[in-house]
């Protein structure tokens, strides 16, 4: 009986325990389930920011990484257009018959239309006004003031840069100036065979441009007050704004481009009979280009 009451009094004790553990555990539960509750939204919200401030980092990174390589790409984009400037101009100076040195435009006019380029060469290079200055394009103009390192190129839209020219497939000739802001071909022939669209190339008279160079192409005609001669108006093949690089003529090749003296070219490019005027515009274009 003894044995039988110690056994049940261990039982009771051992279910008392448990009742307790587990009232114990289901408060203990009840009160992490409401700490939990209270503590989600600032723990969230906490977690929120978190994530922004790694996803903001990261995405300061990688514009950083970005910034990188766009300067890259473009630092070798401008290598690759240098480096074909480069050959072009190196071919352009091989395939010559005159005796070219390149130079770099170092300033220029801060206007619409640029009248005067700076290049890095002067008279330690062996360079004296008058020299004409061309790229692979056309002609750009003549050396107008030398320094020791320095030389100021007048471009054709300076007015004391003039070109005799000659306008194809016509072969009229004419005076290249500056005009109103504006390239004006004068001296052409009412009856010349120019419009637009035709190439304007130089004639090399006058002895200051060789011939056969680029200028543009004729973007206008149009009759002068006395109809007796066309004014033409030119679109330069050079870009004066953008241009980088130049070529200074130093020295003129005995092989000429056209015609080896200047006597038969103008027999060629002067209609038969030659117009009352032509002679004095001849002695004109000699005078004009070697001031």
């Amino acid at each position: 009986m003894r044995r039988s009451d110690g056994t049940l009094f261990l039982v009771l004790a051992a279910i008392s325990v448990s009742l307790i553990v587990v009232d114990s555990y289901v408060s203990l539960y009840a009160v992490r389930k409401g700490v939990y509750s209270l503590t989600y939204p600032p723990r969230k919200l906490f977690e929120l920011f978190s994530t922004l401030a790694r996803t903001n980092r990261r995405v300061s990174e990688l514009s950083q990484v970005a910034m990188k390589l766009a300067l890259e790409n473009a630092r070798l984009a401008e290598h690759r257009r240098e480096n074909e400037r480069l050959r072009e101009l190196l071919s352009f100076e091989k395939n010559g018959y005159y005796s070219l040195l390149a130079a770099e435009v170092v300033a220029r006019d801060i206007v619409i239309l640029v009248t005067n380029l700076t290049v890095n060469r002067g008279t330690a290079d062996g360079i004296t006004v008058g020299m004409p200055v061309c790229t692979r394009d056309g002609i750009v103009g003549k050396v107008g003031e030398v320094h020791v390192r320095t030389s100021i190129v007048q471009t054709l839209y300076d007015r004391n840069c003039m070109v005799s020219c000659i306008v194809e497939p016509s072969r009229a000739v004419g005076i290249l100036r500056s005009m109103g802001g504006e390239l004006s071909l004068t001296g052409i022939p009412f009856d010349a065979d120019v419009s637009p669209g035709c190439e304007v190339l130089s004639s090399g008279l006058g002895g200051i441009f060789p011939e056969g160079y680029a200028l543009g192409r004729v973007e206008s005609v149009s009759p002068d007050d006395l109809g007796l001669f066309k004014t033409v108006e030119i679109v330069p093949h050079v870009r004066f704004s953008s241009v980088r690089e130049v070529f200074i003529i130093t020295h003129k090749e005995e092989k000429r481009l056209l015609q080896p003296r200047e006597e038969k070219l103008v027999k060629e490019i002067i209609p038969t009979p030659m117009p009352e005027r032509v002679p004095e515009f001849i002695e004109e274009i000699q005078l004009e280009e070697s001031q």
